[in-house]
């Protein structure tokens, strides 16, 4: 695709979808029942991305993925851990703008077909996006890349989330819905 669009795929940036995950993966119980108690609100996902086991189980998932990353335009700023739990990343200044992606792994509980409702993000990765881009920053441009949309009621704590990238990014794209549309909102 890069080839086709005429890009390096040093300009390629992705944030994972659910069909990214592999399902094989949750025929382990100890995995699956993990993922549940995730899910439901049992456990605290951070603890497990803190866990060297639960973590390297749940990003194992994006095993396809994972290979791909040191090949893409993530460079040396982003970590592939990050790149799978949420990133930033400055692009540049272009014209006396800067521009900056913000990158957010929606699908990292994703297990079935049953995900809507149950999706969560790390608050840990929130932090640290947080903290390189303060709220109301308004020197540059900050685009928010996620899987899910907000609407649909895929996360489990959406509202939280679209009051951080009210705060934080002028722009949110997002896929998953297969269905063509655009919302726009705008305020200040």
């Amino acid at each position: 695709m890069a080839d086709a669009m005429g890009v390096s795929l040093g300009r390629v940036f992705l944030v994972p979808g659910n069909h990214d995950v592999d399902r094989r993966h949750h025929v382990d119980r100890s995995l699956r029942r993990l993922l549940q108690s995730l899910r439901a609100g049992n456990e605290d996902l951070d603890e497990s991305l803190q866990d060297p086991w639960e973590k390297e189980q749940l990003l194992s998932r994006f095993h396809g993925l994972r290979g791909l990353l040191p090949a893409l335009g993530f460079g040396e700023q982003v970590t592939p851990e990050q790149a799978l739990t949420g990133w930033t990343l400055p692009l540049g200044e272009r014209g006396g703008l800067a521009v900056r992606l913000l990158g957010l792994n929606t699908s990292l509980l994703s297990m079935d077909d049953e995900d809507r409702g149950k999706l969560r993000l790390s608050r840990a990765a929130l932090t640290r996006i947080g903290a390189e881009i303060p709220s109301g920053q308004k020197d540059e441009l900050v685009i928010a890349l996620s899987h899910h949309p907000l609407a649909g009621d895929w996360l489990s704590e959406r509202r939280e989330l679209a009051a951080f990238l009210r705060q934080r990014a002028q722009v949110h794209l997002s896929g998953h819905v297969h269905e063509a549309a655009t919302d726009s909102a705008r305020s200040g």
